[in-house]
C-alpha cells in the first residue's frame, strides 16, 4: 500500500507537464490537452510543451514546494498506519 501511495503523489506532483507550488485544476486540464494533442498533433502538442516550459521555469522556492506537497499528502495518506509521532516524525523527514 505504500508503495501505491508515494506512486500516487509522484504521479500529482511531480511528473506533471506544469508546476506550480500549490496543486490547481488545471494542471491536470492541461496536461489533459497535451495528451490530445499529442494523438492528434504531435508537432503541435511539442510546440505548446516547449512554450509552456519556457514560460514556467522552474525555481528553487517551487521545486521545493512541490516536494513537500507531495511528501505530505504522503504522510498524511499514511498516518494512521504509524504508530507513534515519532515514527511519524521520522518518516516524514525521511521523504
Amino acid at each position: 500500500m505504500a508503495e501505491f501511495v508515494v506512486s500516487k503523489a509522484m504521479v500529482e506532483h511531480v511528473f506533471v507537464d506544469v508546476y506550480s507550488s500549490k496543486p490547481h485544476p488545471w494542471i491536470r486540464a492541461v496536461s489533459t490537452v497535451l495528451a490530445s494533442l499529442e494523438c492528434q498533433s504531435p508537432d503541435r502538442e511539442a510546440l505548446i510543451r516547449c512554450q509552456l516550459l519556457a514560460d514556467n521555469e522552474l525555481d528553487d522556492d517551487t521545486r521545493d514546494q512541490v516536494v513537500l506537497n507531495a511528501a505530505n499528502q504522503v504522510v498524511e495518506t499514511l498516518r494512521p498506519m504509524l504508530p507513534t509521532s515519532f515514527l511519524r516524525d521520522e518518516f516524514a523527514n525521511t521523504l
